[in-house]
């Protein structure tokens, strides 16, 4: 309400100092908080513009590592995957490996923006599905080890990085058993310095890394949670086909078999 004063005479008085000093008071912190308003908006479309150029950037680099190692191994992107029998060293396995170690260390910092740990998983599935058109046993083992060290659970883009061969009828089928155990003992062993790779993580759940899980007989069993999951195990797990490496194992054996009681039976004369 606005103060009036009547007087005898009829006239009347009107006080509006006090609603102008009221306009005054709020004017300020409105013109304040536009101005913070306005700058936040500024800053928040300097760092998006930002990001998208580092993202860009980032994807020219990895576009370039993986030409270099199509273009020095004769390969293209429709090539289908092979492992090799023998070890190459070429800079651009090199340069390709050093890469994929890089992207995986920042996929091990806690509570990542859901638009960076998503360009990373982009990034990492890029870079190892070109290796794998070339592949070394040392190169299936490297993907293996990064994988087993990446915070649990794992997600469906990192297990089809974990390939075997034991399918591919046209390799050294002696190459892609010997991978398949080595890969098999790197699995079931101990993962070491696992929570080392993790300690990021680590430092910021001090405190709390640790919860009840219940099992099927609902007994509580302490778990951690740097550990491998079962489920993540049981993914692993379904990459390595055990029905094709026995059946290709009983097939040498049959094979190692019949040489030897043929070379038994028929034994070659001296002139042969």
């Amino acid at each position: 309400m606005i103060p009036r004063w009547e007087y005898p005479d009829g006239g009347t008085q009107v006080e509006l100092l006090t609603w102008r000093e009221n306009v005054v008071m709020i004017e300020v912190p409105m013109l304040e908080l536009n101005n913070l308003n306005e700058y936040e908006l500024d800053h928040a479309l300097c760092l998006e513009i930002r990001s998208r150029a580092l993202a860009l950037q980032i994807q020219w680099i990895v576009v370039d590592v993986n030409n270099r190692f199509l273009l020095e191994h004769q390969l293209s992107p429709a090539s289908i995957p092979i492992l090799l029998s023998t070890l190459h060293c070429h800079p651009s396995r090199k340069l390709l490996k050093e890469s994929l170690s890089d992207l995986f260390y920042f996929l091990r910092f806690p509570m990542l923006p859901s638009r960076f740990r998503e360009s990373l998983n982009g990034w990492i599935t890029e870079l190892g599905s070109v290796l794998l058109k070339a592949c070394t046993t040392d190169d299936q083992m490297f993907l293996l080890c990064q994988v087993l060290r990446s915070p649990s659970p794992l997600k469906p883009w990192a297990i089809p990085l974990i390939q075997t061969f034991i399918t591919s009828p046209s390799l050294n089928m002696d190459t892609a058993m010997h991978s398949f155990v080595a890969l098999m003992s790197i699995l079931m062993n101990t993962i070491n310095s696992r929570e080392q790779f993790l300690t990021r993580i680590t430092k910021f759940y001090a405190g709390d890394d640790s919860w009840n899980v219940v099992d099927d007989e609902g007994d509580l069993n302490s778990t951690h949670m740097f550990d491998l999951t079962e489920t993540d195990l049981i993914q692993l797990l379904a990459q390595f086909l055990f029905v094709h490496y026995f059946l290709f194992a009983s097939n040498i054996s049959l094979l190692f078999i019949r040489v030897t009681v043929s070379k038994c039976c028929f034994p070659l004369s001296p002139s042969h």
